[in-house]
């Protein structure tokens, strides 16, 4: 069985993955196909596969007259899966690239060229361990604090404050 591919870039020289990014001092050769990774692993399928039948569960769910609870939340999943799935679908055909580069294929963004140092990334997960639970925190005393019915009585009685 002969494939269709389209045609895309692919990267010719070898890449440090572990090494500092540098997206400009590598090879990148045009003429290559994005589908390359589907083909090399048909495993791979099941993504797009998955972006196609996922809507039309999602839509024969939503078209059955008693909506349950279950019946709802399947939709929801569904609905969702086939979002993840589209999206996976583009990242997978396109991989390593990121962003590919029309004018200097060579400047094209790879997975590699866009992540941050190790001592970044580290940084970052202590600031989120810290700050979002006070964030949480805060937007749970919050809600707390307003979840109640106003009435207007109570607007009648703060007129000057309760806005």
């Amino acid at each position: 069985m002969v494939w269709q591919t389209v045609d895309g870039y692919s990267v010719v020289s070898t890449i440090d993955t572990m090494g500092q990014a540098q997206p400009t001092t590598k090879v990148v050769s045009t003429g290559g196909a994005w589908l390359t990774n589907f083909i090399e692993t048909p495993l791979l399928w099941l993504v797009p596969i998955t972006g196609i039948v996922m809507p039309l569960v999602a839509a024969f769910l939503l078209g059955i007259k008693n909506k349950s609870t279950s019946v709802k939340t399947t939709a929801l999943l569904t609905s969702s899966l086939t979002i993840t799935s589209v999206i996976l679908t583009a990242g997978i055909a396109m991989f390593p690239f990121v962003m590919p580069s029309s004018s200097q294929p060579n400047h094209s963004l790879l997975m590699w060229d866009t992540v941050s140092s190790e001592g970044t990334l580290g940084l970052m997960l202590m600031v989120v361990g810290v700050f979002t639970p006070i964030i949480l925190g805060y937007t749970i005393w919050c809600y707390k604090k307003m979840w109640r019915t106003v009435t207007i009585e109570e607007i009648e009685q703060n007129n000057h404050t309760a806005y």
